[in-house]
């Protein structure tokens, strides 16, 4: 840039001169006005907020084709509903065998705490009925499982929910609490958001736009630090499945 020499002496010369270094680039270097207090003086000092996609800060309800899931994420993602609790320990199927204490030990060793609750067969039924469930909650290292089965039968009985909270603990497609969400992504695809956490639905049998019309059968939230960083992950079957 050449020099630009101001003859002092004339006011108004002087005032025209200023006028064009100030609106010419090539003449001057304006710093951006940036000051809150003074407001912005163009978009220059806009810098959009970015937040994190895991953290949910609003609520989404797409199918797979939205979520631009893969045929292969989405069918990790199945197996994992299925195989997670569910396939050495059933999940809750009156027609299923059911599980039983020794299965849960053989998967997991010995219980570290077992707690108990009797229910009714059907809480909105005939009061006068006499059958009970009881509903187990089972806790191992890095795990918690809660059981319902029949009372009279306490060693047959059903997957309900699980909790799974140690780094330790093994799971499928190589994923596991600790890692960056960002793998379990990768495996299964994007999840939806909903009431502030990344959750995964399976509605299988139903076909996978069945989440538009009705509930998930099987749904594994997870549960993201501010790092992005897996810290626990709940597996269950939603109200009204």
């Amino acid at each position: 840039m050449g020099r630009l020499t101001l003859m002092v002496g004339n006011p108004s010369k002087l005032a025209m001169i200023l006028v064009a270094i100030i609106s010419n680039p090539a003449l001057a270097h304006e710093e951006r006005n940036c000051d809150p207090r003074a407001g912005l003086v163009d978009g220059s000092c806009y810098v959009p907020r970015t937040v994190p996609w895991w953290t949910c800060e609003e609520d989404t309800q797409l199918n797979s084709r939205q979520r631009e899931v893969t045929a292969a994420q989405q069918q990790r993602l199945e197996k994992l509903s299925l195989t997670l609790f569910a396939s050495t320990v059933p999940d809750y199927r009156p027609d299923a065998p059911g599980a039983s204490r020794s299965d849960m030990i053989a998967l997991f060793g010995q219980p570290v705490g077992t707690m108990s609750e009797i229910l009714p067969l059907d809480p909105l039924g005939d009061p006068s009925e006499t059958e009970r469930w009881i509903r187990i909650t089972w806790k191992f290292a890095g795990v918690a499982i809660t059981t319902i089965g029949p009372q009279s039968d306490p060693d047959r009985f059903w997957v309900d929910s699980g909790e799974i909270s140690g780094a330790k603990v093994s799971l499928p497609y190589g994923v596991r609490v600790g890692q960056p969400v960002d793998r379990w992504k990768r495996q299964f695809g994007q999840p939806n958001c909903i009431y502030g956490h990344p959750t995964y639905e399976s509605h299988f049998p139903y076909g996978e736009d069945a989440g538009l019309f009705g509930p998930p059968l099987y749904q594994i939230v997870l549960f993201v630090d501010k790092a992005g960083k897996v810290r626990r992950i709940s597996w269950d079957h939603p109200p009204g499945h």
